[in-house]
Protein backbone atom coordinates (compact mmCIF):
# COMPACT_ATOMS: atom_id res chain seq x y z
CA UNK A 1 0.00 0.00 0.00
CA UNK A 2 1.63 3.42 -1.45
CA UNK A 3 -0.17 6.60 0.12
CA UNK A 4 1.60 10.00 -1.36
CA UNK A 5 1.76 13.36 0.62
CA UNK A 6 2.85 16.39 -0.75
CA UNK A 7 4.89 19.19 0.70
CA UNK A 8 6.30 22.68 0.19
CA UNK A 9 9.12 24.53 1.35
CA UNK A 10 8.12 27.95 3.26
CA UNK A 11 9.78 30.85 4.92
CA UNK A 12 12.35 31.00 2.15
CA UNK A 13 15.08 28.33 1.05
CA UNK A 14 15.56 25.69 4.31
CA UNK A 15 18.34 22.92 4.63
CA UNK A 16 17.27 19.64 2.86
CA UNK A 17 18.53 17.40 6.24
CA UNK A 18 16.24 19.50 8.31
CA UNK A 19 13.25 18.98 5.84
CA UNK A 20 13.72 15.44 5.37
CA UNK A 21 13.92 15.41 9.36
CA UNK A 22 10.18 17.64 9.67
CA UNK A 23 8.64 15.64 6.87
CA UNK A 24 9.63 12.63 8.54
CA UNK A 25 8.15 13.54 11.73
CA UNK A 26 4.98 14.88 10.79
CA UNK A 27 4.67 11.83 8.52
CA UNK A 28 5.16 9.51 11.24
CA UNK A 29 2.73 11.64 13.52
CA UNK A 30 0.05 11.24 10.98
CA UNK A 31 0.27 7.11 11.13
CA UNK A 32 0.84 7.00 15.08
CA UNK A 33 0.06 9.90 16.76
CA UNK A 34 -2.70 9.34 19.21
CA UNK A 35 -6.32 10.87 19.22
CA UNK A 36 -7.70 11.21 22.08
CA UNK A 37 -11.87 11.11 21.51
CA UNK A 38 -15.21 10.54 23.41
CA UNK A 39 -15.01 6.88 24.55
CA UNK A 40 -11.37 6.22 23.50
CA UNK A 41 -9.12 6.53 20.43
CA UNK A 42 -6.51 5.46 18.51
CA UNK A 43 -4.16 5.90 16.13
CA UNK A 44 -4.31 5.30 11.97
CA UNK A 45 -1.95 2.52 13.00
CA UNK A 46 -3.81 0.60 15.58
CA UNK A 47 -6.91 0.49 13.46
CA UNK A 48 -4.66 -0.82 10.37
CA UNK A 49 -4.73 -4.27 9.08
CA UNK A 50 -3.30 -7.30 10.93
CA UNK A 51 -1.97 -8.08 7.69
CA UNK A 52 0.32 -5.10 7.74
CA UNK A 53 3.67 -6.08 10.10
CA UNK A 54 4.42 -4.46 12.98
CA UNK A 55 8.04 -6.30 13.52
CA UNK A 56 8.78 -4.82 9.54
CA UNK A 57 9.27 -1.35 9.43
CA UNK A 58 7.27 0.65 7.37
CA UNK A 59 9.17 2.96 4.83
CA UNK A 60 8.56 7.11 4.25
CA UNK A 61 10.57 7.76 0.96
CA UNK A 62 11.13 11.69 0.37
CA UNK A 63 11.44 13.03 -2.99
CA UNK A 64 12.51 16.47 -3.52
CA UNK A 65 11.25 18.03 -7.00
CA UNK A 66 14.11 18.71 -9.23
CA UNK A 67 14.81 22.87 -9.83
CA UNK A 68 14.92 22.33 -13.35
CA UNK A 69 11.26 20.46 -12.98
CA UNK A 70 9.34 22.45 -15.62
CA UNK A 71 12.22 22.25 -17.72
CA UNK A 72 13.48 18.53 -17.83
CA UNK A 73 10.45 16.26 -16.49
CA UNK A 74 7.59 18.20 -18.56
CA UNK A 75 4.43 16.15 -18.20
CA UNK A 76 5.90 13.13 -17.24
CA UNK A 77 5.87 13.93 -13.19
CA UNK A 78 8.68 11.61 -12.94
CA UNK A 79 10.58 13.08 -9.69
CA UNK A 80 13.50 10.88 -9.63
CA UNK A 81 14.79 8.85 -6.74
CA UNK A 82 14.16 9.15 -3.26
CA UNK A 83 16.28 11.92 -1.20
CA UNK A 84 15.79 10.37 1.78
CA UNK A 85 14.10 7.03 3.10
CA UNK A 86 13.29 6.18 6.77
CA UNK A 87 11.73 3.17 8.88
CA UNK A 88 9.19 3.43 11.16
CA UNK A 89 7.36 1.05 13.75
CA UNK A 90 3.85 1.12 13.47
CA UNK A 91 2.20 0.18 17.43
CA UNK A 92 0.64 -2.75 17.44
CA UNK A 93 -3.00 -3.35 16.47
CA UNK A 94 -5.80 -3.05 18.23
CA UNK A 95 -7.37 -6.24 17.28
CA UNK A 96 -10.92 -6.94 15.22
CA UNK A 97 -10.70 -8.72 11.92
CA UNK A 98 -8.79 -7.67 9.05
CA UNK A 99 -11.00 -6.31 5.81
CA UNK A 100 -10.38 -6.67 2.68
CA UNK A 101 -7.34 -5.20 1.36
CA UNK A 102 -9.17 -3.17 -1.39
CA UNK A 103 -11.27 -1.43 1.35
CA UNK A 104 -10.26 2.22 1.88
CA UNK A 105 -11.50 5.22 3.77
CA UNK A 106 -10.70 8.19 1.85
CA UNK A 107 -9.18 11.36 3.27
CA UNK A 108 -10.58 14.34 0.92
CA UNK A 109 -8.31 17.84 1.57
CA UNK A 110 -8.18 20.92 -0.44
CA UNK A 111 -6.58 24.12 -0.94
CA UNK A 112 -7.90 27.70 -0.79
CA UNK A 113 -10.16 28.47 -4.12
CA UNK A 114 -12.28 30.94 -3.39
CA UNK A 115 -12.66 32.77 -6.24
CA UNK A 116 -12.28 29.72 -8.42
CA UNK A 117 -15.53 28.12 -10.01
CA UNK A 118 -16.21 24.39 -9.90
CA UNK A 119 -17.29 24.68 -13.13
CA UNK A 120 -14.91 26.78 -16.12
CA UNK A 121 -14.80 27.25 -19.77
CA UNK A 122 -13.95 24.22 -22.15
CA UNK A 123 -15.41 22.17 -19.43
CA UNK A 124 -12.57 22.72 -17.03
CA UNK A 125 -12.43 22.15 -13.75
CA UNK A 126 -10.50 25.42 -11.71
CA UNK A 127 -10.79 23.98 -8.30
CA UNK A 128 -10.14 20.38 -8.75
CA UNK A 129 -6.31 21.44 -9.73
CA UNK A 130 -6.24 22.68 -5.52
CA UNK A 131 -7.74 18.83 -3.98
CA UNK A 132 -6.80 15.94 -3.89
CA UNK A 133 -7.38 12.62 -1.83
CA UNK A 134 -5.68 9.63 -0.03
CA UNK A 135 -7.36 6.58 0.00
CA UNK A 136 -5.97 5.01 4.05
CA UNK A 137 -6.02 1.18 4.77
CA UNK A 138 -6.33 -1.77 4.92
CA UNK A 139 -8.03 -1.69 8.03
CA UNK A 140 -9.04 -3.83 10.79
CA UNK A 141 -12.73 -4.00 11.60
CA UNK A 142 -12.34 -1.54 14.69
CA UNK A 143 -12.43 1.07 12.01
CA UNK A 144 -16.27 0.75 11.31
CA UNK A 145 -19.34 0.07 12.51
CA UNK A 146 -23.11 -0.86 11.80
CA UNK A 147 -25.73 2.05 11.19
CA UNK A 148 -28.21 2.04 13.63
CA UNK A 149 -30.82 3.15 11.59
CA UNK A 150 -29.76 1.28 7.98
CA UNK A 151 -27.69 -1.89 9.46
CA UNK A 152 -25.53 -1.06 7.11
CA UNK A 153 -21.42 -0.69 7.79
CA UNK A 154 -20.17 2.72 8.09
CA UNK A 155 -16.63 4.18 8.96
CA UNK A 156 -15.73 4.71 12.89
CA UNK A 157 -13.11 5.83 12.82
CA UNK A 158 -13.59 9.67 11.11
CA UNK A 159 -12.55 10.92 14.33
CA UNK A 160 -9.28 9.51 14.27
CA UNK A 161 -8.67 10.35 10.63
CA UNK A 162 -9.67 13.96 11.11
CA UNK A 163 -7.45 14.51 14.20
CA UNK A 164 -4.58 13.27 12.17
CA UNK A 165 -5.09 15.44 9.34
CA UNK A 166 -5.60 18.26 11.92
CA UNK A 167 -2.07 17.83 13.33
CA UNK A 168 -0.73 17.50 10.09
CA UNK A 169 -2.17 20.82 8.32
CA UNK A 170 -0.50 22.67 11.81
CA UNK A 171 2.46 21.26 11.31
CA UNK A 172 2.83 24.00 9.28
CA UNK A 173 0.73 26.66 10.40
CA UNK A 174 3.57 28.25 12.70
CA UNK A 175 5.26 31.35 11.91
CA UNK A 176 9.00 29.24 12.40
CA UNK A 177 7.70 26.49 10.46
CA UNK A 178 9.82 25.56 7.33
CA UNK A 179 7.13 22.52 5.35
CA UNK A 180 3.55 22.40 5.03
CA UNK A 181 1.29 19.60 3.85
CA UNK A 182 -0.05 21.03 0.15
CA UNK A 183 -2.19 19.66 -2.84
CA UNK A 184 -0.02 19.53 -5.54
CA UNK A 185 -1.37 19.91 -9.02
CA UNK A 186 -0.22 17.84 -11.80
CA UNK A 187 -1.81 19.81 -14.33
CA UNK A 188 -0.61 23.47 -13.13
CA UNK A 189 2.44 21.95 -11.77
CA UNK A 190 2.51 23.51 -8.62
CA UNK A 191 1.11 22.91 -4.74
CA UNK A 192 -1.14 24.80 -2.62
CA UNK A 193 -1.04 25.01 1.35
CA UNK A 194 -4.11 22.64 2.37
CA UNK A 195 -6.53 24.59 4.10
CA UNK A 196 -9.25 22.16 5.32
CA UNK A 197 -10.40 18.90 4.50
CA UNK A 198 -13.52 16.24 5.31
CA UNK A 199 -13.90 12.22 5.92
CA UNK A 200 -17.30 10.78 4.78
CA UNK A 201 -18.49 7.56 6.49
CA UNK A 202 -19.20 5.62 3.68
CA UNK A 203 -16.13 3.35 2.94
CA UNK A 204 -14.31 3.44 -0.86
CA UNK A 205 -12.46 0.68 -2.22
CA UNK A 206 -8.76 0.42 -4.35
CA UNK A 207 -9.61 -2.59 -6.22
CA UNK A 208 -5.90 -2.46 -7.36
CA UNK A 209 -4.94 -3.44 -3.52
CA UNK A 210 -7.03 -6.24 -3.81
CA UNK A 211 -5.55 -10.15 -3.20
CA UNK A 212 -5.59 -12.97 -5.24
CA UNK A 213 -6.97 -15.60 -4.40
CA UNK A 214 -4.97 -18.47 -2.66
CA UNK A 215 -8.18 -21.36 -3.10
CA UNK A 216 -10.79 -22.60 -5.13
CA UNK A 217 -14.02 -24.14 -4.06
CA UNK A 218 -15.71 -25.67 -7.13
CA UNK A 219 -19.37 -27.28 -7.62
CA UNK A 220 -20.85 -28.97 -10.92
CA UNK A 221 -18.66 -28.99 -14.17
CA UNK A 222 -15.99 -26.64 -14.03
Amino acid sequence: MINTIHFQEVNGPQVDAEVITRIRDTVTDFYTGFVAEPGGGASIAELMSLCISRTKQTEIHITKRPADFLNVIGDGETWGSPNASFGINLPASLGGLSMPAEVSIVLSFKADYAGLPERGPNKTRPRATRRNRLFLGPWTSFAFQNDVNTGKSVVKAQPTIVGAAERLMAAGAGALDIVQWATYSQKLHDAFRVVGGWVDNAPDTQRRRGEDATARSNFGLV
